[in-house]
């Protein structure tokens, strides 16, 4: 059960809602107290993240001789619960979209940015390729290889759907391969690659993708370097100095 706990954790509940959810699944209709009970929280609390979890859609009640009884509802009914979250995310994007330049506007002149980040582990490693996702643009140097990887599976296809574009440069052991992508459909003809560096408008991600370690770097004349050698690269079709 630690695995499903595990996995709602990620999905946005907090651990007290997982653990109820889990245990009404599990003993069926039942007052607050046996639910309690059996995920070890006081019966105020249990209250509480019942609430919780009922405006989430995800529990509900049915009052029976002034008792209230609580069911969780059918488990494929998280997924719309991920589809209408992710339906307020895309609501919420928009808004802070509209609303940046007053947010801009509070940020204070002398506020100190880190210049250098960096990410360790699975975990920390997503983090920083979400981080990419919000660069206008993406120029990426990457290795070949003999596996798909995560980043050109996953993050490239959703980068692409927002109609932003891709340029990337595959060095095999004696080739180099360029390719301009500008829809999902494109990275059928990618090479299976990892990513080694990716570079945005505003930030360089220099990444080491078989250990989980990458460096996020937001230093303007250091990317300009960069966008200016790879895009000389690209454009020659030349190995970068080992």
């Amino acid at each position: 059960m630690y695995g499903l706990l595990n996995l709602l954790l990620k999905i946005g509940l907090t651990e007290k809602e997982a653990q109820a959810y889990l245990v009404c699944l599990k003993v069926g209709t039942n007052p607050a107290s046996v639910i309690a009970r059996h995920a070890e929280l006081n019966r105020c609390t249990t209250y509480s993240v019942l609430e919780s979890l009922m405006k989430k859609g995800l529990v509900y009640q049915i009052e029976k001789n002034s008792i209230r009884y609580f069911t969780a509802v059918e488990p494929h009914r998280l997924l719309g619960y991920l589809e209408e979250k992710q339906r307020d995310l895309a609501f919420y994007k928009n808004e802070i979209s509209m609303h940046l330049q007053e947010f801009d506007s509070l940020q204070h002149p002398h506020q100190i940015v880190p210049k250098l980040k960096s990410y360790s582990g699975k975990s920390r490693i997503k983090k920083l390729y979400n981080e990419a996702l919000n660069e206008p643009y993406l120029l990426i140097n990457a290795q070949a290889h003999n596996k798909p990887h995560p980043f050109f599976t996953h993050y490239a296809p959703l980068f692409l759907n927002e109609k932003r574009t891709i340029q990337i440069a595959v060095y095999g052991s004696e080739t180099v391969v360029t390719l301009s992508l500008a829809k999902k459909t494109d990275i059928q003809a990618l090479p299976q690659c990892i990513p080694l560096e990716l570079v945005g408008q505003s930030k360089l991600f220099i990444i080491d993708a078989q250990e989980f370690y990458g460096v996020e770097i937001r230093h303007n004349r250091i990317i300009e370097a960069h966008q200016k050698q790879f895009l000389q690269r690209w454009k020659n079709k030349k190995r970068p100095p080992v």
